[in-house]
């Protein structure tokens, strides 16, 4: 899926958000591919400026929608194809749920289906109280 809008990512968008300064992920089951090249690129893609945006845009104005979808072009931008082998979605599913969990985002429900064109089938959605 390439990028759906006409922009130009800079430097400064793909920067750690200042929100997740303290964030550190657990990786569970998944720390060998946490650890490989792809799975900190994911993290950076994630933890950034626009990875942040896109989370907080996506469970803001579709609460009842996987919020997982709003990151994949960034995740793509990022990364290479195999961010998207099952084992690197799972993992990305929990590192969002963790960073949604770190700027005050609740989980709802997982496993919801995805009615969009995406490389995910299902994901989990969150709420801001």
């Amino acid at each position: 899926m390439a990028n759906p809008i006409n922009f130009s990512l800079e430097d400064r968008h793909l920067e750690q958000d200042p929100n997740l300064s303290k964030f550190n992920f657990d990786p569970g089951s998944f720390r060998n591919i946490y650890e490989s090249e792809t799975g900190r690129d994911i993290e950076k893609a994630l933890t950034s400026h626009v990875g942040i945006a896109c989370l907080i845009g996506a469970i803001a104005a579709a609460p009842t929608r996987p919020a997982v979808v709003s990151t994949e072009w960034i995740v793509e931008h990022r990364c290479d194809h195999i961010a998207f082998e099952d084992e690197y979605k799972k993992m990305t599913g929990r590192m969002i749920r963790q960073i949604v969990e770190h700027i005050g985002g609740k989980f709802v429900r997982r496993g919801v289906r995805i009615n969009v064109e995406s490389r995910y089938g299902s994901g989990a959605i969150y709420r801001f109280d």
